[in-house]
């Protein structure tokens, strides 16, 4: 059996652009012949993109870059007096001290930076922002505790994203 190109429900939700009249379906934001920006179907131009995120997502970002900041600056301040280490029985090599609390706060600094760059761009309702958020709930994926919180994130970012579109 053929079906009509008229009794398809996708017929029916086909919308004709204002400016050359090709026939584009109703959730188009432009024309693919002319490029003319397409009426939204309230009446209203959506915002794209922008999305609104749950509160609890940026504040725990926003502690773990406090966090992670914390870390940088506790493990640079070690790399600026790996003699402080060295004086534990059994003694340290300063020159390994140093080394490896400057890949760590170098480390952790990253971390803070892409956390940071998430929490601006959530609290700013950036659809970019989903990428480092990502990246840094994985990261807490990674640790023991962090898995579940990180689950949770991830939920929260993607979750229903094609209903905001």
């Amino acid at each position: 059996m053929r079906w009509s190109s008229s009794s398809s429900p996708a017929a029916a939700e086909l919308t004709a652009c204002p400016a050359c009249g090709l026939p584009l379906p109703a959730y188009a934001r432009f024309c693919a012949r002319c490029g003319t920006p397409q009426p939204h179907p309230t009446g209203q131009a959506p915002r794209p993109g922008r999305q609104r995120y749950p509160v609890w997502l940026i504040a725990l970002l926003a502690a773990g870059a406090g966090l992670a900041l914390l870390v940088a600056s506790l493990y640079a301040s070690i790399a600026a007096a790996p003699g402080l280490a060295s004086g534990v029985p059994g003694g340290f090599d300063e020159g390994q001290v140093r080394l490896s609390a400057l890949a760590i706060a170098a480390l952790a600094a990253g971390f803070f930076a892409l956390q940071a760059v998430a929490v601006v761009g959530l609290a700013r309702g950036r659809v970019w922002a989903r990428v480092p958020a990502t990246l840094a709930c994985v990261a807490w994926a990674l640790t023991c505790l962090g898995a579940p919180l990180a689950l949770l994130g991830l939920n929260a970012l993607w979750r229903g994203q094609d209903q905001d579109r």
